[in-house]
C-alpha cells in the first residue's frame, strides 16, 4: 500500500514539474514581449522629446538645428531598422499590405520613398522580399 501511495505522490510531483515548467515558459515569453513594448515604447518618446527640440531650434533659428535634425534621421532609421527586425513578410501579410500602401502614397505624391530617411528600412525590406519571391 505504501508503494501505490508513494507512486501517486511521485507522479503527482511530476505532472506539477511539467505545469510548471509550460508556465514559467509562457510567463517568460511574455515578459520578454512586455519589455520589447516598453523599450519601443520609450524610444518612441525619445523620437518625439528630440523631435520637439529639433522644432524649438528651428524656430529660434538655432544653428544646431541641422545636425539635430540629421541626428534624429539617424536615430529614427536605426530603431526603424531594429523594429523590422522581428517583422517576417512570408508570415505576416498584413504588414507587407501596409508596406505596399505606404509605398504606394508616397509614389501616387511624386516622393522617393528612399529620400526619408525613416521610412528607409522599410522600403528596403520590402524590396528585398520582392526579389527573393
Amino acid at each position: 500500500m505504501n508503494d501505490i501511495i508513494m507512486l501517486v505522490f511521485t507522479g503527482v510531483i511530476a505532472i506539477s514539474t511539467v505545469c510548471y515548467t509550460i508556465f514559467s515558459s509562457r510567463l517568460w515569453k511574455t515578459t520578454q514581449a512586455s519589455v520589447d513594448l516598453a523599450r519601443y515604447s520609450e524610444f518612441l518618446n525619445l523620437m518625439l522629446m528630440l523631435g520637439k527640440h529639433v522644432d524649438d531650434a528651428k524656430k529660434q533659428g538655432a544653428p544646431e538645428t541641422e545636425k539635430l535634425q540629421e541626428l534624429l534621421n539617424i536615430i529614427g532609421e536605426f530603431g526603424f531598422k531594429r523594429f523590422l527586425d522581428d517583422v517576417d513578410f512570408n508570415k505576416d501579410k498584413l504588414a507587407m499590405e501596409y508596406d505596399e500602401n505606404l509605398e504606394e502614397f508616397f509614389l501616387n505624391n511624386n516622393i522617393d520613398p528612399n529620400s526619408i530617411p525613416f521610412f528607409r528600412p522599410i522600403f528596403n525590406k520590402l524590396y528585398d522580399y520582392r526579389k527573393k519571391k
